[in-house]
């Protein structure tokens, strides 16, 4: 996998922020920039804990999310974060297929160019 994301562990650090602070994209693009960057983030922490192995299934995903809900108690909540990092996921392996890359290698350029392709794409 990248050493772009091997020092990233559990959450965004100041000098991510900063390079996406400097991504030349509108606010609401760099946004959503660290949001998919989290999701990667989350599916590389769902791999690892499955030896590496990099297919993140739906029961995987399921797993983590009703885990992290578990903090609110919360079914409607596990069932919401469920559907969205699932939408997330097919985003971003649809995407790291058309520039045959591995989703959890994907990096926050890989990632500033589908948040510009996607934009483009609503803007048409």
């Amino acid at each position: 996998m990248s050493d772009h994301f091997n020092h990233l562990s559990n959450s965004i650090n100041e000098k991510i922020l900063q390079e996406i602070e400097s991504l030349n994209l509108p606010l609401l693009q760099k946004h959503h920039v660290r949001l998919l960057l989290h999701c990667v983030q989350v599916f590389r922490d769902i791999a690892v804990q499955k030896d590496n192995n990099p297919l993140i299934t739906d029961q995987d995903l399921r797993l983590w999310c009703e885990l992290e809900s578990s903090k609110f108690e919360d079914k409607a909540f596990s069932d919401l974060l469920f559907e969205q990092m699932s939408l997330a996921r097919n985003k971003l392996e649809v995407f790291s297929n058309e520039i045959n890359k591995n989703l959890l290698d994907l990096n926050i350029s890989d990632l500033a160019q589908l948040t510009k392709e996607n934009t483009e794409l609503e803007n048409e």
